[in-house]
């Protein structure tokens, strides 16, 4: 689990499979739980920066 930088406390869990990479956006929430907010297959670098916007607003609709 990563750290986002310039984030407020949102992090990265990457796992790989194979040739394939898979990115899962979470935070913690009270008491230490994890909340997932968003996943997806990682295909092309450009993806992070949109990826990374919507797990922001998704964090926000859920605190």
């Amino acid at each position: 689990m990563k750290h986002l930088k310039n984030s407020s406390g949102l992090y990265e869990i990457r796992i790989q499979v194979g040739n394939n990479i898979y990115r899962i956006f979470c935070f913690f929430d009270i008491d230490n739980l994890v909340v997932i907010g968003h996943g997806f297959q990682k295909k092309k670098p450009e993806n992070t920066q949109t990826r990374n916007r919507t797990s922001r607003t998704n964090k926000k609709g859920i605190l």
